[in-house]
């Protein structure tokens, strides 16, 4: 399954696809639920992380004016990350 935010089961990228964007793929339900202190430890390093620079989040910005362009946006799936509209 890739992503679920249409509640449909989808084709993941193919393990080529994957090499190429530079992505790493990974059962992360099994990954979490078998990690040493669960999920609240893979908050901290994430936290850890954020505050030192060495993780970004991925912000989509659309001015208010945009309004429509950034709710077709995310209709369509055009986005990852988080959407902001800023006034």
């Amino acid at each position: 399954m890739y992503g679920n935010a249409s509640r449909e089961e989808t084709e993941g990228p193919t393990p080529e696809e994957v090499k190429a964007r530079n992505i790493t793929s990974i059962y992360a339900i099994e990954r979490i639920l078998g990690w040493p202190g669960g999920l609240r430890g893979l908050e901290e390093r994430a936290l850890e992380a954020a505050a030192a620079g060495r993780l970004s989040p991925e912000i989509h910005a659309f001015p208010l004016s945009e309004a429509a362009a950034a709710h077709a946006a995310l209709e369509s799936r055009a986005t990852t990350g988080k959407v902001v509209l800023i006034p």
